[in-house]
């Protein structure tokens, strides 16, 4: 046995062995120094969903690259991975699919890879089939498409279940599929997708044959919705958003507004630390993580409102202040606005106060924060805190105030990442939404602080020509209808809360442009962007948006600014040309709540408002604060003040309250009076 022989090889091993380990330390000390790879080129767009993307390898395009051309040209499907940055579903997919070597190869190989931010397009944030996504109960903010490169879909994928999982290998088996022209079991729509989305055109252009609305089927929708516990989860998600609560509260079922928003504000779907309340989804260790949204929010604040301003529910009116507050500092540092946050434990510190666990303080009020505001940090990581006993929230709101402050001083931790300055279109809707919240509550205070911002939503406003832009020019340059729909809003919000009659102009010429950009002249069909200015190859871009998403859809909240403004200025060729294209807009569209059951709150509000055609006018002085005080009795209607060239007719017959619908006018009232009528009112 050459046992010496052996033992000559254990110097070389001893040799190669330590030489290697010397290696792997010299490697590991001067991986610092080496230089990071240059990050993906898309990274540097506008958006926080294409930075999001700075460490893949992807050969992304953007639209402006013109990819259905380049499809053609190659003869290659176009992949669309279409998103924001505060969906979790896209940050994971991102990071364990996307961040794939062989994913990205395959990518740039057989596909044309499309990356959109659809907070910088929102015009493809509802996908190809909107009122299918809408039904599915599909998580909002993030899928993917993919198409032939003549833009008709071949596979889709979004998530639909809180345990749908999406990995390397089912990814894979989807890109096979649509390359073999088959969409797999499994995907959010099964379907022959042509199929579908001839229907979904049918629906939403008004070729099928769908009747009108139901409104007591899709009230007794929401209602059973809104009984749900634990914050009207459906498959993860909260379901009935601001617009379906607005909707309900205008429907007259104030009592069951009342007590779901309870429901809610009792709920993890509040965050106390900011005020605002959350969009939820399934984390990946199987926890709960909140996802922020600015807009959601301040529509959120503004439902809130109308139920707070009855002061019938201390506790409510308790949480107003704060859900304001928090929404505005959240969201708005002053002179920017930001389109959207998110709890999320990996993003950069911003606010040193953000993510505290109390086991890393020493905080006498910890124990009460623990005890009496439902933290639990094992069970409860993100500190979201839950109002345990509403009754002692009203009881002891000091005490409450005090262990937020002390909270706010001893906590450390990571904040959320802005990700990126707000459109036009966030920046008016924030605005409208929190000025409509303020003054529905009497709020001066607020009314102020919000006014001192108005000059970022005059930024909206290029030229003379009545023409919206975005605040970064270099986003979108093709017309938006939902940038023209908030500058309206906005301008209207403040018309009402101060009699602005310069606010009150340019809505009125700015929805006017909105009517001969957007409108198809016919038959009320409303485009997001222009017929003539939709992409090609891409044409279901161009589908209407009436099922509300994160926000109030397009459609509904442009139907809902015609009306209001045709009550405006009625006996004006101006208004009754909004009148009559709000009528049309609702025959066309309100037959869908027989179609989908969630999601149509915005545009059956509009409904409600123009089949009721009611509405006050306060003359004389003190009109603003009247119109005000009438309004907060009675938030669900249309009362505005009668200042200057606006219903001269009625300021000529004196000072007083005007009930007016298409029945004739009533009046002048006394106050009391008008409050008795509005009461009275279905």
């Amino acid at each position: 046995m050459a046992t010496w022989g052996a033992r000559r090889t254990y110097p070389a091993v001893v040799g190669t062995t330590v030489t290697l380990a010397a290696v792997f330390t010299a490697s590991a000390l001067l991986r610092p120094l080496i230089p990071p790879p240059d990050p993906n080129p898309v990274a540097s767009l506008p958006g926080g969903f294409m930075a999001q993307a700075a460490l893949q390898r992807i050969h992304w395009r953007t639209l402006q690259d013109q990819p259905f051309a380049e499809a053609r040209r190659y003869d290659k499907p176009v992949v669309a991975v279409v998103g924001t940055v505060w969906n979790q579903t896209g940050r994971y997919f991102d990071r364990s699919v996307l961040g794939d070597s062989e994913v990205a190869e395959r990518l740039n190989r057989e596909f044309v890879p499309l990356r959109i931010d659809s907070t910088i397009h929102p015009e493809w944030a509802q996908g190809p089939f909107p009122l299918a996504f809408a039904a599915s109960g599909v998580d909002p903010g993030w899928y993917v498409v993919v198409l032939r490169p003549d833009g008709r879909p071949l596979a889709w994928l979004a998530r639909s279940r809180p345990d749908q999982k999406f990995d390397f290998v089912s990814f894979q088996t989807l890109l096979t599929a649509a390359q073999n022209g088959n969409t797999p079991a499994g995907t959010s729509v099964s379907a022959d997708l042509e199929a579908e989305m001839r229907s979904e055109r049918e629906l939403l252009t008004g070729s099928a044959n769908v009747d009108g609305a139901d409104l007591r089927f899709y009230v007794s929708s929401l209602l059973e919705g809104a009984k749900t516990p634990y914050g009207f989860m459906v498959n993860g998600l909260a379901r009935l958003g601001p617009w379906e609560w607005r909707f309900l509260q205008a429907a007259g079922f104030s009592d069951d507004v009342a007590s779901g928003m309870k429901r809610v504000a009792t709920s993890t779907l509040i965050d106390w630390k900011y005020g605002g309340f959350f969009r939820t989804a399934q984390g990946l260790s199987g926890g709960q993580r909140y996802d922020k949204v600015a807009v959601e929010n301040a529509d959120m604040v503004a439902a809130l409102s109308g139920i707070a301003a009855r002061g019938q529910d201390p506790f409510l009116t308790a949480v107003f202040p704060r859900v304001w507050d928090g929404v505005l500092a959240q969201f708005w540092d002053g002179e920017k606005s930001w389109s959207c946050s998110w709890a999320d434990p990996f993003v950069l510190s911003r606010n040193p106060w953000y993510s505290v666990r109390p086991s890393q303080t020493t905080n006498p009020s910890v124990g009460f924060l623990r005890d009496r505001l439902g933290i639990n940090p094992s069970t409860n990581p993100s500190m979201v805190v839950r109002i345990v006993d509403p009754v002692d929230f009203v009881s002891r709101a000091s005490s409450y105030d005090e262990a937020f402050k002390e909270l706010r001083k001893g906590s450390s931790g990571n904040g959320p990442e802005l990700s990126g300055e707000g459109s036009t279109e966030t920046v008016c809707t924030l605005f409208a939404r929190l000025s409509e919240a303020a003054r529905l509550m009497g709020d001066r205070q607020r009314q102020q602080q919000i006014a001192c911002l108005l000059p970022s939503v005059w930024q909206c406003l290029a030229g003379t020509d009545v023409v919206i832009h975005r605040q970064n020019p270099d986003i979108l340059e093709t017309p938006f209808l939902g940038d023209y729909a908030a500058f309206a809003d906005a301008m209207l919000s403040q018309y009402l809360a101060t009699g602005d009659e310069r606010a009150l102009g340019s809505g009125r010429a700015v929805l006017s442009r909105a009517l001969s950009l957007f409108d198809s002249g016919t038959d009320g069909t409303w485009l997001a962007i222009p017929r003539e200015r939709r992409l090609a190859g891409a044409s279901w871009t161009g589908l209407p948006s009436v099922v509300d998403g994160a926000r109030e859809s397009i459609e509904g909240q442009t139907v809902r600014l015609l009306q209001a403004y045709s009550c405006v200025l009625r006996d004006t060729d101006v208004g009754e040309t909004f009148k009559l294209a709000a009528q049309k807009a609702v025959g066309r569209y309100a037959g869908l709540s027989k179609t989908i059951r969630f999601g149509l709150g915005s545009i059956l509000l509009a409904t409600v408002e123009t089949s009721r055609d009611q509405y006050c006018v306060v003359t004389g002085p003190g009109a603003v604060g009247v119109a005000a005080k009438l309004n907060a009795a009675a938030p669900s209607a249309m009362v505005f003040p009668a200042l200057g060239g606006v219903r001269k007719d009625l300021q000529a017959k004196g000072d007083g309250v005007y009930l007016c619908s298409s029945r004739g006018v009533q009046g002048p009232m006394k106050v009391e009076e008008a409050l008795a009528a509005l009461a009275s009112t279905p």
